[in-house]
Order: structure tokens, then sequence, then C-alpha cells
């Protein structure tokens, strides 16, 4: 578990990186320039909160409770919209603020979920140690996180050239992303729980060390 408490630091120094980044590369809309560093830091804070929460959610899917990690990452999907809803129509917030407050208000919802379910968790090393890191773990973690990134880039690619080229406007840019969400929505609910079981399966059954028959 020593190896899953980099996430969250991890998540903090990028979700900064990436953040000064977009503000320095995109050009803010005039109704939110005032706001815009805050808007961008909200998403900062989410992402690190999120990384705060995912050493529980790798424990729940070493431990086999796959239908607890499911839950969660539906949970966490679904009170991003229904914050948004309701601030929006239900308290009158404006809109811009209401989705960065959704967005942390559904982060902080998806650490405590966790976190309550580790309360109920008798698990020796949960628990942070910064010591004893060996190399060919690194290099694991290092050729996971490049993959990682070169997947985002593949998958989000078409999102990222359109926020840093202004091809399209905001409103157009929603609509293209909402199509797009939905086209893929069923293949995502049926293949994601099957991708992350199969992940934990040979992560826990491969010999990576071994031969080949």
């Amino acid at each position: 578990m020593k190896y899953a408490w980099l996430s969250p630091i991890a998540s903090a120094i990028w979700s900064v990186i990436c953040s000064l980044l977009w503000c320095t590369l995109t050009t803010a809309p005039l109704e939110i320039i005032s706001s815009y560093f805050s808007i961008v830091m909200s998403f900062t804070l989410s992402a690190f909160i999120e990384g705060l929460a995912e050493p529980f959610a790798i424990l729940c899917m070493k431990l086999g409770e796959n239908a607890h990690y499911a839950i969660g990452q539906s949970m966490l999907v679904f009170l991003q919209k229904f914050f948004v809803l309701f601030f929006i129509l239900f308290l009158r917030i404006e809109p811009i603020t209401a989705f960065c407050v959704a967005q942390i208000a559904a982060s902080l919802s998806y650490f405590f979920f966790y976190a309550w379910k580790m309360l109920h968790i008798s698990f020796v090393g949960i628990w942070p140690r910064f010591s004893g890191y060996e190399r060919k773990h690194l290099e694991i973690l290092r050729s996971i996180t490049i993959h990682s990134v070169m997947k985002q880039l593949l998958t989000e690619g078409a999102g990222f050239v359109m926020s840093f080229t202004n091809l399209l406007t905001l409103k157009q840019q929603a609509v293209y992303d909402a199509v797009e969400r939905l086209g893929s929505l069923v293949a995502r609910i049926i293949l994601a729980p099957l991708e992350e079981s199969a992940s934990n399966y040979f992560q826990a059954n491969l010999k990576r060390e071994g031969t080949l028959p």
C-alpha cells in the first residue's frame, strides 16, 4: 500500500502544474475573466481530494471489493451532475460557481465514502510509509503513468485541441462533449467494471519475473 500513497502527492503536483499551464496557454472568456483562476483552482482542489481517496479505492480492489469500487466511481460522476442541478435550480447559484462548488462537493463525498468504508476494514499497513521503495516497482509505476497519459491524450485529445485553439465557442464545445459522452456512455458502463476487475486479477496473479511456458 505504500506505493498507493504516492497518488495524492502525484495528483497534487501534476494538478498544480497543469492548472498553471492551462491558465497560461488559454484565454479566459470576458464574462468570467475576473474569476477564471479561482475556477481552475477549484478543479485542482477536487483532483487532490480524489487523489487522497485513491489509496482506499486501491485497497478495495485488492480486497476484492469490486462492487464497492464501482459504486464509488458511479457515485462520483452522478453527484457531480446532481449537485450542479441542485445548486442552480434550488439555490439559484450562478452556473459557473455552481459547477465549481459541485465539483468540490462531489470529490469530498467520494473521499468520505471510501473513508467510511475503511472504518469497517481492519488491514495492516494501510497508512503511508515513505521508506523502502524498490527501484523495479518505481519503474513499473513510471511505465503505468506514461501509458495513462498517452491514453488520456488519445481519448480526450479532441477536447484539448478545441480548448487550446479556440476554434469552437464554449457552447459548441459543450454540445460536442455532451454528444460524445452520451455516445460512449453504454460502452463505459459495461466495460469499466470489467476493465478494473481484469486489471485487479492480473495484478494479483501475473508473475512478472516468471518465464513463459
